[in-house]
């Protein structure tokens, strides 16, 4: 049995041109898309671990200062293979008074009504701020309450 020439024709073998064309528009943007995604993963991996490098450098120089080993006020993070960081600390000290009033600055203590004095303690600040280029910054702040022996040497 023979099929004529013209029903042949009419059997379809394969895609259409068109058809072609919209699977790869559609193939295309699918793959624009993930490699958007992809790359916004990726930098925010990047600023994800540098934050963590901030802060474990951050933690590991207070530590360092709080056992006074540092005595330097800046510096850089070259000894630990960070050349990029950038380190400053800046050290202050705090007088706290304990009275039986608010007074605003300038103005006298009220009298207690017992006759006690003025208790005074003294806190020692210690700010240490971290840099990275120019946008990224880490700052630590860290108090400790002074020793007697600490309140009475003269800086």
């Amino acid at each position: 049995m023979k099929i004529p020439i013209n029903k042949l024709a009419r059997i379809p073998r394969a895609f259409t041109l068109v058809e072609v064309m919209i699977s790869i528009v559609i193939i295309g943007t699918t793959l624009v898309s993930l490699l958007i995604v992809r790359n916004r993963a990726i930098e925010d991996i990047a600023v994800i671990n540098e934050a963590r490098i901030l802060r474990v450098l951050a933690e590991k120089k207070i530590a360092e200062i709080e056992i006074q080993v540092e005595k330097n006020e800046s510096g850089d993070f070259s000894n630990e293979g960070y050349p990029e960081f950038q380190w400053e600390m800046v050290q202050e000290t705090l007088e706290i008074k304990e009275s039986s009033g608010v007074t605003e600055p300038g103005e006298e203590p009220p009298e207690t009504e017992t006759g006690e004095e003025e208790v005074t303690y003294s806190l020692n600040r210690i700010t240490l701020t971290i840099q990275y280029g120019l946008e990224s910054r880490y700052e630590l702040v860290l108090y400790h309450p002074l020793s007697e022996e600490e309140q009475k040497e003269p800086k």
